[in-house]
């Protein structure tokens, strides 16, 4: 047998256990045709387990062309390790040993593979297995179609954002042109979270719960209260330092008014001392001509000059 029947962890049993539910989608697919009572003739086998950020079209080889005379199968041209296995849509037959005929094929192949230990590597089995069963076998030519792009998905609504533009398996044409997580951000109206899987940032991880999205929002906004503490605080300082500042002003221009007050008060005195010798002279010349007719005389005398 082959060592990879004997690999530990859970990966095997995560392989049996897809094969076994795309073989039971397919068994469930030809009850509901036998019950209508109808045969397919183009079948599409899609994850649910995945973010489908564009649009698809079954019948799409190519950017401008379309199969519609049902000759061709397609797969996705990213992820390719060697190819992508995670979705097909094509003929009837293509699609059906894509679908149902992995657990039957997987001993011939092992016992054929020339690289031992890889015989249950998922992605090397259908590329060296299954793909070319369906060429040998129902004439149908396989098309990588560089258009599609999907992204897998996560429980707690996490996307592996990285899955159509990682340029080791293939990217998406065009795909570097897109902003992807605005893409995914505006279809699900959710603001996401980059979080890096890996030390070189290789690998990203969306992260678009909403509860997760509300702790990272209550992060954001009690820093953004803090930086306003601190910008108010450096705004109190500042207003202080203005405030001292016009007060010195003001102090200054403050001794300089009470210089001018002072000059005004020694004026005003001296005003003062003017109008005593005028009122004493006054008062003598009434009290020799007599009488206050002689004063309101000595006024209008005055400002008629």
């Amino acid at each position: 047998k082959d060592k990879s029947y004997n690999e530990k962890g859970k990966q095997i049993d995560n392989i049996i256990m897809q094969w076994n539910s795309i073989q039971s989608a397919w068994e469930m697919m030809e009850e509901y045709s036998k019950m209508h009572g109808f045969e397919y003739e183009r079948v599409a086998f899609l994850r649910t387990d995945a973010f489908y950020a564009l649009p698809i079209d079954i019948f799409q080889v190519d950017k401008d062309t379309f199969d519609y005379n049902n000759r061709y199968a397609v797969i996705p041209a990213f992820a390719r390790y060697p190819v992508n296995d995670r979705m097909m849509y094509g003929p009837y037959k293509a699609v059906k040993i894509w679908a149902t005929e992995r657990f039957q094929r997987i001993e011939h192949y092992i016992d054929s593979c020339e690289t031992k230990g890889f015989g249950m590597h998922q992605e090397r089995y259908i590329g060296n297995g299954i793909l070319p069963a369906i060429r040998e076998e129902t004439g149908y030519e396989i098309v990588e179609n560089v258009d599609i792009c999907f992204y897998r998905t996560r429980a707690a609504d996490t996307v592996l954002i990285n899955d159509c533009s990682d340029p080791t398996g293939g990217a998406v044409r065009g795909i570097e042109e897109i902003d992807q997580v605005e893409l995914v951000q505006d279809m699900i109206h959710r603001e996401c979270l980059e979080v890096p899987l890996d030390s070189e940032g290789r690998f990203m991880e969306l992260r678009c719960d909403e509860s997760f999205m509300e702790e990272v929002s209550a992060s954001k906004t009690e820093s953004a209260s803090k930086s306003a503490g601190s910008s108010t605080t450096s705004s109190t300082e500042k207003a202080k330092e203005v405030s001292l500042s016009k007060l010195g002003s003001d102090s200054m221009s403050g001794s300089s008014d009470n210089s001018s007050s002072g000059i005004g008060i020694e004026v005003f005195v001296l005003n003062g001392l003017l109008f005593a010798l005028l009122v004493f002279f006054l008062f003598f010349k009434i009290k020799r001509r007599g009488g206050v007719q002689i004063l309101i005389h000595y006024f209008l005398d005055g400002c008629a000059k």
